[in-house]
Parts: structure tokens; sequence; C-alpha cells
């Protein structure tokens, strides 16, 4: 049985009272504080973005980094970093042994691929044409997805590798 009809009227009062007391959510997320020239900011879904504008620079640099910080590389986490480069890529992220992100890291003709997995994260970087913005951050998104990762995961091919 759950409490009587007077206590969950006092107890819904209470937690009325707690919630108008309480201080107002941020309506926009918190951005880290961004060095001179950058621009910084944070998407709803957490992910820290980076801007760096040069208008006369002929190239653009879309980057993914995920840093996990030294203190997250325990015994029981030592190598998930590479391991899930080669699960991937087959081979380090800048060169591909797989033919799927080859040819889609290809396609974009990069002036310059630099990343893979570190001790701390892992990241890659290209530095493109700008006419090719949107198929730039398109390949990223793909090459990390969900699906492509799920994928990734359940091929006995890719964890041989791995291994």
């Amino acid at each position: 049985m759950g409490p009587k009809p007077g206590l969950r009227v006092r107890m819904l009062f209470l937690l009325l009272c707690a919630l108008a007391l309480a201080p107002p959510l941020p309506s926009q997320p918190t951005t880290p504080p961004s060095p001179p020239g950058i621009e910084t900011y944070s998407l709803q879904n957490g992910l820290s973005v980076a801007l760096l504008p040069q208008e006369h620079s002929g190239a653009l640099k879309i980057a993914l980094a995920y840093d996990a910080g030294i203190s997250a590389h325990t015994k029981n986490t030592a190598g998930l970093f590479k391991t899930l480069e080669l699960i991937l890529f087959r081979g380090p992220a800048v060169s591909p042994g797989e033919p799927e992100p080859a040819g889609a890291l290809a396609a974009l003709a990069p002036l310059e691929i630099k990343g893979g997995a570190e001790t701390n994260g892992f990241s890659l970087s290209l530095l493109l044409d700008p006419s090719m913005l949107r198929e730039g951050l398109d390949t990223m998104a793909y090459l990390f997805s969900h699906l492509r990762i799920q994928s990734a995961l359940a091929d006995p091919a890719a964890l041989a590798y791995a291994k």
C-alpha cells in the first residue's frame, strides 16, 4: 500500500516548494573560456566546438578529438583507443587498411590528415579545401557514427585484426 491521500498531498506540496525555491537552470550551455581569437561554445549534446577564423587561409581544418585524460588510462582501459582505432580503420586512422573509411577520406582530397590513438585519447583532423566543408563534416559524422561503430565491433575480421 502507498502513502495515505493526505500524506501524498503534503509530499507533493513540499516537492513543489523545493522546486520553486531551487535556483533556475541556465538557459544556455556554459562555454569554456576561449583563448584570444578562438570562438568556443558547447552544443546541447555536450560537444565542445572551437573555431579559429582565418579569412584568407585557403583551407579549413576539421578535427575530432576524444580527450579522456591520462587519469582515465587505467590497467583496465590501457590500449582502448588503439584497439578502437584498429577495429574501425584496420590500421592507423590516417591511412586505413579498411576500404570503406579509406575511400571516404580519399574522396575529400584532403591536403593533410593527422591523428590517431594516443595515450590519453584519440584524434583525427583533416585539412580541406573550404568548398569541402559539408562533405568533411558528413564524413567525420559517418566515420564515428553509432551504426558504423556497432558494425565494426560485430565484424569478426576487424576484431581479429585488432588482436
